[in-house]
C-alpha cells in the first residue's frame, strides 16, 4: 500500500507518492526560473508527479505542454495531476521512452529535470534508480534526441549538479547547442555551489552572450528562505 501525499501550490495542486520521486527543490526551482514565453509547444522529460509541465502551463497561458515519462506508475500519476489542474484540456502526459517518441509536430522549448548519477550505489528503489540515474536516459541521449525534437530555435532547459552541468554544457555545444542562460544554484548564502540551471538554444549564434548569474535558496543566519528565490517562486509557493 503506497502512501500518498498532497503538495499545494498557489494555482494547483500535486499528488505525490514514495513510489514516484516526490516533489523536490529542483524541480521547483527549474519549472520557476525556466522562461516559457512565446513557447506554444513544451515537452517535459521525465514529468515524474507532472510538477514542471504544471508550471509550464500556468506560466505560459498560450501553451500545450506534454509530459512524458518512461515509468507508467509515474505517467499515470502525472496525467491524474494533469486532470485536477485549472489547464487540463492544455495538458497531456504519456509513458514513453523519448528515444522511441515520434511526435505529430516539434517542440518549442524541453525541459528535463534529468537524471545525473553516473555511478556509485544504486537506490534499492527501482523508480528512484531510474530517475536518479543516467542508465535509461545518458545525457548525450537527451541532447540528441532534443535537437531532433526541437523547433529551428528551440531551447533545452535543465538542473544539474554543478561538474555535471558543465559537461551537459559542452557536450550541447559539440551537437550545435548554445548556452543562452546559466545560473548557479547555492543551497545557502555564502555557501558552495550545488547545481547549474542551464538553458541551451538550438543552433550555434556566436553573437548571443549568455545570462550568467547566481542565486541562494536559504539564509545562512536562520535558515529563512532569501528574497531572490521568495521572488522567484512567489508565483506558485502558498
Amino acid at each position: 500500500m503506497q502512501k500518498s501525499d498532497i503538495f499545494k501550490f498557489k494555482k494547483f495542486q500535486i499528488l505525490h507518492h514514495n513510489n514516484v520521486m516526490k516533489v523536490g527543490t529542483d524541480g521547483i526551482l527549474l519549472g520557476a526560473w525556466t522562461d516559457f514565453n512565446h513557447d506554444s509547444y513544451i515537452l517535459d522529460v521525465g514529468t515524474g508527479t507532472g510538477l514542471i509541465a504544471l508550471m509550464a502551463a500556468q506560466k505560459q497561458a498560450s501553451s500545450q505542454v506534454f509530459g512524458l515519462d518512461i515509468q507508467e506508475q509515474a505517467a499515470n500519476l502525472a496525467r491524474s495531476n494533469f486532470e485536477n489542474a485549472p489547464w487540463k484540456d492544455r495538458l497531456q502526459a504519456k509513458c514513453m521512452d523519448i528515444l522511441q517518441y515520434t511526435p505529430e509536430h516539434l517542440f518549442d522549448h524541453i525541459v528535463s529535470n534529468p537524471p545525473f548519477f553516473n555511478d556509485g550505489v544504486i537506490s534499492d528503489s527501482r523508480h528512484r534508480k531510474t530517475a536518479r540515474h543516467t542508465i535509461s536516459l545518458p545525457h548525450s541521449a537527451l541532447i540528441e534526441k532534443s535537437y531532433s525534437l526541437l523547433s529551428q530555435q528551440g531551447k533545452l532547459s535543465v538542473i544539474l549538479p554543478i561538474d555535471i552541468g558543465e559537461a551537459f554544457i559542452a557536450m550541447g555545444r559539440d551537437n550545435d547547442f548554445q548556452l543562452i542562460r546559466k545560473t548557479t544554484v547555492l543551497p545557502r548564502t555564502g555557501g558552495q555551489a550545488e547545481r547549474l540551471l542551464l538553458t541551451l538554444k538550438k543552433g550555434a549564434q556566436p553573437s548571443i552572450t549568455p545570462s550568467i548569474s547566481t542565486i541562494a535558496i536559504m539564509n545562512a543566519m536562520d535558515n529563512s528562505r532569501t528574497d531572490e528565490f521568495k521572488r522567484l517562486t512567489d508565483s506558485f509557493y502558498l
